[in-house]
């Protein structure tokens, strides 16, 4: 049972976890962030 980050939050809000859900997607946005910040950075040199 294969379980995605976005599939996770999907369950959690259908449950009625909805802080869950959310730290969820903080944590999602979070590593976006990172990456996008490393390849901006890998890009200058």
């Amino acid at each position: 049972d294969t379980r995605t980050i976005t599939t996770a939050i999907s369950l959690e809000t259908n449950k009625g976890e909805f802080a869950s859900g959310i730290a969820l997607a903080l944590v999602l946005i979070f590593i976006a962030f990172i990456l996008n910040f490393i390849i901006h950075k890998l890009k200058r040199y």
